[in-house]
């Protein structure tokens, strides 16, 4: 399938074949020899082939068969510049004439060939993910394995919840709802790494980081700050829907009643009032308790201890904004090679941090439905996050030392010859 520049040489270099043919036509007529389209085809093949010296041109006429003799003299090659000329002083605004009708083309020559072309991209992606999942498959079944145990411990625990009659409490109900987003997560995390998308996978991973740490903040201060947590939803819903009313009209939407606006104004209003007006930042229904301003995510993970995992943090943002670290660095191409497709590296980091992640927002859990089985679940959950960090590092490490030893090989081959 052509490009786009393959399709405008394609008619520029028709149009000066026809141009030729053009003059060649002229001089049969003043033979008196009729040209059809049928000949004009003819003999712009016969120009392209190079075989235009003898010609012959049949007739039904055969008892009037003649031959005769076409020469190109001075002027007519003087003409033929100077059709050429115009021919090419008619490029940009022919380009654009052009660009209109390319996309229909290009779409008729899509249509015929993207069963083939899909069907080969599948077989390349089928191929490579065989291989990726052949390397990484003890790593990508014991991180499944924590996942399926996490969303076991979250089912087992509900009953215990509602036992204790605690299942109408804020602090349950968020917990719950956190723990159920980050199985959820982690199941896409697992899906991308599996699909050898490490930056991706990382990217997800950093959502869970944010989920673990809303988690352990509200535990940390109870019910009050699981209301506020819940509180803050229309602090959020105003923001979005002032946001979209702004761009309605340039979007071409249907703006938002005035009455629902002001709903939501006087809704925001009310719990600004109870909580003040710090409530209305991003992270305003932690303000009551981080004391202090910033009231942002940086502050809430050090307050539960977590702001070790600020570089991984930050490494994630990168695959989720668009910087120049983020274009000339991926996980999974460290050497800054441009990937356009899954690869089997890089697959580590994301890896661990999801088995470690999710065995912390289970833990979570264990304070408002500590039966048995949450509690080993719980603590088969930390050991399985370690044997999981293990494999993942283990056969990023064998990776390492492989394409070490190519390197090495390659710079011996180098300096032989």
């Amino acid at each position: 399938m052509p490009f786009f520049d393959d399709l405008i040489i394609e008619q520029f270099d028709s149009a000066i074949y026809r141009t030729g043919v053009d003059l060649i036509c002229r001089k049969l007529s003043e033979h008196g020899i009729p040209v059809s389209s049928r000949l004009r085809k003819k003999l712009e093949s016969a120009l392209r082939s190079g075989q235009i010296g003898r010609f012959r041109v049949g007739s039904f006429q055969w008892w009037k068969a003649r031959q005769i003799t076409i020469r190109i003299n001075e002027e007519d090659l003087a003409k033929l510049d100077e059709e050429l000329a115009g021919l090419f002083e008619r490029v940009p605004s022919a380009i654009q004439g052009l660009l209109d009708e390319v996309p229909p083309d290009l779409m008729r020559q899509i249509k015929l060939s993207y069963k083939k072309d899909i069907k080969a991209d599948e077989k390349d992606l089928k191929k490579l993910r065989s291989q990726l999942y052949r390397r990484w498959a003890p790593a990508f079944n014991s991180l499944s394995l924590m996942i399926e145990l996490s969303t076991r411990v979250g089912t087992e625990g509900w009953p215990a919840v509602m036992r204790d009659g605690t299942a109408g409490s804020a602090l349950s109900d968020v917990l719950f709802r956190l723990h159920g987003q980050g199985i959820r997560i982690g199941k896409e995390v697992l899906t991308l790494l599996r699909a050898g998308y490490a930056d991706a996978a990382i990217a997800r991973w950093r959502t869970l980081h944010e989920t673990a740490v809303v988690g352990a903040f509200i535990v940390e201060f109870g019910e009050e700050c699981a209301n506020q947590f819940l509180a803050h939803q229309v602090v959020g819903e105003y923001k979005a829907a002032v946001r979209y009313q702004g761009a309605a009209p340039s979007l071409g939407f249907a703006p938002i009643p005035e009455s629902e606006l002001e709903i939501l104004k006087k809704a925001r209003k009310a719990v600004l009032d109870e909580y003040g007006k710090e409530f209305k930042g991003d992270y305003g229904w932690a303000s009551t308790f981080l004391k202090k301003p910033p009231y942002n995510f940086a502050a809430l993970e050090q307050v539960v201890e977590m702001d070790h995992l600020r570089p991984f943090y930050g490494l994630a943002s990168e695959r989720v904004h668009t910087t120049s670290q983020s274009l000339l660095y991926q996980l999974a191409s460290p050497d800054g090679m441009l990937l356009i497709g899954p690869s089997n590296y890089g697959l580590a980091d994301p890896g661990q941090l999801t088995g470690f992640t999710i065995t912390l927002l289970t833990a979570l859990l264990t304070g408002i439905a500590a039966n048995l089985d949450v509690l080993i679940g719980a603590r088969m959950l930390q050991l399985l996050a370690e044997d999981t960090a293990d494999l993942f590092v283990r056969i990023q490490s064998d990776l390492d030392a492989e394409e070490s030893e190519f390197q090495n090989r390659e710079n011996n081959e180098k300096s032989s010859t």
